[in-house]
């Protein structure tokens, strides 16, 4: 079995991110944008359409800590719906790699800079440009195939969800 912390890096590998301080900070945010999706869904445990819809204001950090809040104000311009009553909430993410923290809050910093009028959290990206669109589903279909690639096994975009449990288990 894969320790998820070498799973997240194999993956990182294969999303082809080389960190370069030289980077604009818009091709920095759209090298590490993926990176920043895979964090929050390990670390949040929310399904896709929970955190592709998130928008600006739903995440937020403050010192070390990181909330996310699910709710269905982003999705009503996707016509899909939160999976239960339940789903609405707020999440704080534990994120206790400080690697793992870095790229969030340093992502976090170049997204806040931008000056798209774009609500959403996570904006598209076509031919290394950011536009204030919502991004697009196939990036989690890419992620989804990189998991299949890195575990050689059946596993989906919901797989983050399920390790995401078991990692908090296990560090209870």
């Amino acid at each position: 079995t894969f320790s998820i912390f070498f799973l997240i890096c194999l993956v990182f590998k294969k999303l082809k991110f080389k960190d370069n301080k030289n980077m604009t900070y818009k091709i920095r945010y759209i090298k590490i944008q993926n990176k920043v999706i895979v964090l929050l869904a390990f670390y949040s445990g929310l399904r896709k359409n929970e955190l592709r819809s998130r928008q600006l204001k739903d995440l937020y950090i403050i010192d070390n800590n990181i909330y996310l809040d699910v709710n269905a104000d982003g999705m009503k311009n996707l016509s899909i719906s939160l999976k239960t009553s339940n789903a609405k909430r707020r999440v704080q993410l534990m994120i206790d790699n400080m690697e793992h923290l870095a790229i969030v809050k340093e992502w976090m910093n170049i997204r806040l800079t931008l000056k798209f009028k774009s609500n959403y959290l996570f904006l598209k990206i076509v031919d290394n440009k950011i536009f204030s669109k919502i991004i697009d589903e196939e990036v989690f279909d890419k992620i989804t195939f990189i998991i299949k690639k890195v575990t050689q096994r059946y596993a989906t975009f919901h797989s983050f969800r399920h390790s995401f449990a078991t990692y908090r288990l296990q560090n209870i």
